[in-house]
C-alpha cells in the first residue's frame, strides 16, 4: 500500500525534543497503553474462560470419542476441540483494542511531528489493525498442546472422561491435572501479557509508520532498565541497569521497526528525533514493512548471541578465612525435659536454646507464667518433634494470646495482662459460674417453654386463633415463634463446658492451645474450591472433620463456621470452640494432650491425630506447596 508522503513542517527545524517533552510523549503513550489494555485484558479473560467451558463442553459431549486411542475419531482430539472458531474469536476480541492503540499512536505521532490526523476509517489504519491482531491467534497453539498432552496422559492412566475434565480423588493423589486445571493453568497471567504485548506492537507500529512517513529518518529509544535492543539482559536483579541498555540511544527507523519490542510485556517507546527530514530522493517505506511478523533465523541468531554475551553471573564467593581455634565448647546436650527457670530472663534465654522460639520476650509477665508459656510449648513442640516458632512475644491484642503461622515458623503474641497466674485462673472461675448459672435456669425455663409451645399448637390446629389474616392470628404465631427460638437455645446452652485440667496451670492451656494453631497452619493442606494445595485453616477435609459445614469447599476459616448440626458437640467441648472450626481444633488439641478425649467427636480426634502426625514433616521456609509434597 503506496502512501503519499506528508508535508515536511519540521525541514527547518533542528532542536531535539526537550527531557519535559520527552517524559510527557512517554506518560501519555503508557497511559493509553494502560487504558486500553484494561480493557483488553478483561476481555481476554472472559475469552479463555469460555474457551476453557467450550473445551470441556465438547470433551463431555463426545464422551471419549475424540480420544487419540484407537476407537477415537481424531489421533489429534485438541484440533478438534480447538477448532478455527476459536481463532475467529481471538481476533475478534483483540480487534477493538488494536483498532483504537492504531489511531491513537498515529495521531499522537502526527501531533509531535505536524502531520494529519487520521481517523479509524482510514484504509492504511485499517490494514496495520488487519495484520497485527492477526498475531493473536497464535496463543490458542500453546492452549491445544496442554489439552492433547492431558487427554493423552489421562487416557494411557485409564481416567474415565469426567475424570479427563474435571478430576477426582485419584487423579489429585496421582497428580493427574484434569482438563479444567491444565487451560486455567495455561491462561493463568496471559491476558495480562497478551493485551501489554499486543498494544506495544500497535502502539510502536503505529507510531514508527507515522514518523516514516514524515521523513524522519531515525528515533530516540525509551525503554525500562536492564532492556537491551534485541532481548532482556539476564541475571540482573530488578530495577537494575547494564551496559547494554538501549534506553536513551538514537537509532534508525528500518532498526526500530526489526525491534518494536524486546520481550513480552516490553514498554519500549520511540520518540522522534526533531532533525533535517531525508533527501526528497528517498522514498518513504510501505505499512507492510511496520507490521510485526515471526522472527527471521537471522534475528533469532542474533538475540542468542547477545543474550550469552550479555547475560550477568553472581561473582563467586571469596574464600572462608582460615578459623583459629582456641579450645573446644561442648555442644550442650539436647533437652530432655522440662526445666523451671528462677527468673524471666532465664526463662527467655532457656526457651531459645532448647529451639522452642528464634525471638523471645516475656517483658511485662511474672515468673510463674513465663515457666508455664516455656512447659506449654515445650511439650508442644518438642513432644512432637516440631521446627522452632519465629517469635513468642508479649504485646497489644484483644485476646489472651493470638498466632500467626508464617514460613518462618508462626508468631505469638502474648497478651500481658491476662496472663498472670491469678487472673487467667479468676477469669476461669467466673466462666464456670456463669455457666452453672445458666444450666440451672435453663433446667427450669425448658419445661416451661415446652409445655406452653404444646399448648399454642393445639390452638393452632384447633383454630382457635381465627382468621389467618387477623391480628390475633399474627400475635400468637409470633409468640409460637419466639418460645420455639428461646427453647432451642436454651437446649443448645445446655451443651455449654468450661473444661478445667486438673494440677495444670490456666496459662499451660493458653500455650497449648496457640501452639495448635500454628500445627494447623502448617498442615499440608488442599483447598477443594481452588483445587491447589493450601494452608492446613483451609484444608477442605479438616473443616468437615472439625464440624464445619458438609458442603465446605474453601474460603478461609472466617467462612469455616460450625454448622448447625454439630454445634451441640462443639459446645461440649468448650464455649470458644464454637466461634469456627479453628477454634475447634486448638481446643481439641488442649483436650487431647489432657487425655479428655471423652469430651472429643471421632472427627475431632481424627483431625487431631492427622495434624499432629504431619508436623515434623514441616520445615522452615516451607509454603502450601513444598507442605503437600513433603506430606505426600
Amino acid at each position: 500500500m503506496t502512501r503519499k508522503r506528508s508535508p515536511q513542517p519540521w525541514a527547518s527545524q533542528y532542536k531535539e525534543l526537550s527531557r519535559r517533552q520527552q517524559l510527557r510523549i512517554v506518560a501519555q503513550t503508557r497511559r493509553a497503553e494502560q487504558r486500553i489494555g484494561r480493557g483488553m485484558r478483561n476481555e481476554f479473560r472472559r475469552f479463555f474462560i469460555g474457551q476453557a467451558k467450550r473445551a470441556i463442553k465438547i470433551w463431555l459431549d463426545a464422551d471419549g470419542y475424540l480420544s487419540s486411542t484407537a476407537e477415537g475419531e481424531f489421533k489429534d482430539p485438541a484440533s478438534a476441540m480447538m477448532g478455527v472458531n476459536e481463532d475467529v474469536r481471538a481476533v475478534a476480541a483483540s480487534r477493538p483494542y488494536v483498532l483504537e492503540m492504531t489511531v491513537a499512536a498515529l495521531n499522537n505521532t502526527a501531533a509531535i511531528t505536524g502531520a494529519a490526523t487520521i481517523v479509524a476509517t482510514d484504509p492504511m489504519v485499517l490494514f496495520l489493525t488487519d495484520q497485527s491482531a492477526q498475531r493473536v491467534v497464535k496463543i490458542n497453539a500453546a492452549t491445544r498442546r496442554g489439552i492433547q498432552r492431558t487427554i493423552t496422559l489421562g487416557q494411557a492412566a485409564g481416567y474415565s472422561p469426567y475424570e479427563i475434565a474435571y478430576g477426582s480423588t485419584a487423579t489429585r493423589k496421582a497428580g493427574y491435572r484434569p482438563l479444567k486445571g491444565t487451560v486455567e493453568r495455561l491462561y493463568n497471567g496471559r491476558p495480562e501479557c497478551i493485551a501489554r504485548t499486543e498494544l506495544a506492537y500497535s502502539n510502536n507500529g503505529a507510531s514508527l509508520h507515522q514518523m516514516d512517513q514524515m521523513g524522519l529518518g531515525q528515533v530516540q529509544v525509551i525503554d525500562g532498565p536492564g532492556c537491551a535492543l534485541t532481548h532482556h539482559v539476564q541475571g540482573l536483579r530488578p530495577g537494575e541497569a547494564s551496559a547494554e541498555d538501549i534506553n536513551g540511544r538514537v537509532i534508525t527507523v528500518k532498526e526500530a521497526n526489526n525491534w518494536q519490542v524486546a520481550h513480552p510485556n516490553c514498554r519500549r517507546v520511540f520518540l522522534p528525533m526533531r532533525q533535517s527530514p531525508r533527501k526528497p530522493a528517498t522514498p518513504p517505506m510501505e505499512a507492510e514493512a511496520f507490521v510485526t511478523r515471526p522472527l527471521t533465523a537471522a534475528q533469532r541468531a542474533r538475540i542468542a548471541r547477545d543474550m550469552a554475551r550479555t547475560r550477568v553471573t553472581a561473582p563467586p564467593k571469596p574464600p572462608a578465612p582460615p578459623q583459629v581455634i582456641e579450645e573446644v565448647v561442648p555442644t550442650p546436650a539436647p533437652a530432655t525435659g522440662f526445666v523451671e527457670q528462677a527468673s524471666v530472663h532465664e526463662a527467655e534465654q532457656w526457651a531459645k536454646d532448647v529451639g522452642l522460639a528464634n525471638t523471645v520476650d516475656y517483658t511485662g509477665l511474672d515468673v510463674a507464667a513465663a515457666n508455664q508459656w516455656n512447659r506449654g510449648m515445650f511439650d508442644m513442640i518438642k513432644g512432637h518433634k516440631a521446627a522452632p516458632l519465629e517469635s513468642v512475644k508479649t504485646g497489644v491484642t484483644k485476646y489472651v494470646a493470638d498466632a500467626e503461622g508464617t514460613k518462618a515458623g508462626g508468631r505469638i503474641r502474648i497478651n500481658k495482662k491476662w496472663n498472670q497466674k491469678e487472673t487467667l485462673a479468676q477469669s476461669r472461675r467466673d466462666n464456670i459460674k456463669a455457666i452453672k448459672d445458666t444450666h440451672q435456669m435453663n433446667a427450669r425455663e425448658i419445661p416451661v417453654l415446652r409445655e406452653a409451645i404444646e399448648e399454642l399448637e393445639k390452638q393452632k390446629k384447633a383454630g382457635a386463633w381465627g382468621d389467618k389474616d387477623s391480628y390475633a392470628y399474627f400475635e400468637k404465631n409470633d409468640d409460637l415463634r419466639l418460645f420455639k427460638g428461646r427453647l432451642k437455645k436454651a437446649e443448645l446452652d445446655q451443651n455449654v463446658t468450661e473444661f478445667v485440667v486438673d494440677g495444670i496451670e490456666p496459662v499451660y492451656d493458653v500455650a497449648v492451645h496457640e501452639v495448635g494453631h500454628i500445627f494447623q497452619w502448617r498442615y499440608p493442606g488442599w483447598s477443594d474450591a481452588a483445587k491447589k494445595p493450601a494452608i492446613g485453616y483451609d484444608d477442605t477435609r479438616l473443616v468437615r472433620l472439625l464440624g464445619g459445614p458438609k458442603n465446605y469447599k474453601g474460603g478461609g476459616y472466617a467462612r469455616a463456621k460450625v454448622s448447625a448440626a454439630n454445634k451441640a458437640d462443639v459446645l461440649k467441648l468448650s464455649r470458644y470452640a464454637a466461634t469456627n472450626t479453628l477454634e475447634v481444633f486448638a481446643e481439641s488439641v488442649v483436650a487431647h494432650n489432657a487425655g479428655l478425649t471423652s469430651r472429643m467427636t471421632p472427627g475431632m480426634i481424627e483431625a487431631v491425630k492427622d495434624v499432629l502426625k504431619q508436623v515434623p514433616k514441616w520445615k522452615t521456609g516451607m509454603g502450601p506447596t513444598e507442605r503437600w509434597e513433603a506430606g505426600k
